[in-house]
């Protein structure tokens, strides 16, 4: 069981490797043909009735890992100006009183 685990994790480092590549053609983001792909293979699975296991207990905890991830993705596209600086300081003060 664990050689199936460490193969489908692997599996999908590849394919998320591949659809990186291919997003940079297709101009569709790699996550979206994640998200297509994990959706193929749950209907797949369902019809061809192969069980999956229960992950409802870990999503939260990948759920946020992937978007801490993201959000730190994005902001390495961040450039800061001089001439941005009150709209930068106007959004953190936001931030702390809200």
């Amino acid at each position: 069981m664990t050689y199936h685990v460490l193969i489908a994790f692997c599996v999908v480092i590849l394919l998320a490797y591949i659809f990186d590549i291919s997003a940079k053609h297709t101009k569709i983001p790699g996550v979206i043909l994640l998200i297509l792909t994990g959706m193929a293979i749950n209907y797949l699975a369902s019809s061809w009735k192969i069980g999956i296991p229960d992950m409802s207990g870990l999503l939260p905890i990948m759920g946020t890992l992937g978007l801490i991830l993201i959000v730190m993705e994005g902001s390495l596209d961040l450039t800061i100006h001089r001439d941005k600086s009150r709209l930068i300081i106007g959004s953190v003060s936001a931030a702390i009183l809200l």
